[in-house]
């Protein structure tokens, strides 16, 4: 069975580097998807989502920095009941702040970087259906991640 699907995105951001440590950065993310009354297993049918991310981050030159991610979303749509695919799509919508932290040191003569991040850091509870869910970018409860690049 072919499915038709229309999918926009629509981006526009600012980048301020007011000194050579700190950086700020906002944008304005817009996509719409619309597969019309097809059943996607992914359980959406129609989304608009409105994404607002604002950054703040500091590097230090020993190596050592941190950032601050404040994303604001808007996102409304069609969802399969979860608990009855047979059901018809219900129109879903939900606004909501979502936090991520970060810190991270850079190793000398830049061979690598240790870095430690705090995803939903203020583990806000949200309705949100990512168009990517193999590579979401907003997770709905909190997570650490800790990652260590060794560039040699």
């Amino acid at each position: 069975q072919t499915i038709h699907r229309d999918e926009r995105s629509h981006f526009a951001y600012l980048y301020w580097l007011p000194t050579s440590s700190i950086s700020f950065s906002a944008s304005y993310e817009y996509d719409e998807f619309d597969a019309g009354d097809a059943r996607l297993p992914d359980g959406f049918s129609t989304l608009e989502t409105h994404r607002v991310p604002l950054r703040f981050n500091y590097s230090h030159p020993s190596g050592f920095g941190a950032g601050i991610e404040a994303r604001f979303v808007d996102q409304s749509g069609y969802f399969s009941p979860v608990s009855d695919d047979a059901q018809p799509p219900e129109y879903g919508e939900d606004r909501f702040w979502s936090v991520d932290l970060a810190i991270s040191y850079r190793l000398p003569s830049k061979r690598g970087q240790v870095s430690w991040k705090v995803l939903n850091a203020t583990d806000e509870e949200f309705r949100f259906q990512d168009i990517d869910p193999e590579n979401p970018r907003i997770l709905p409860s909190r997570m650490v991640q800790m990652a260590f690049t060794l560039s040699y």
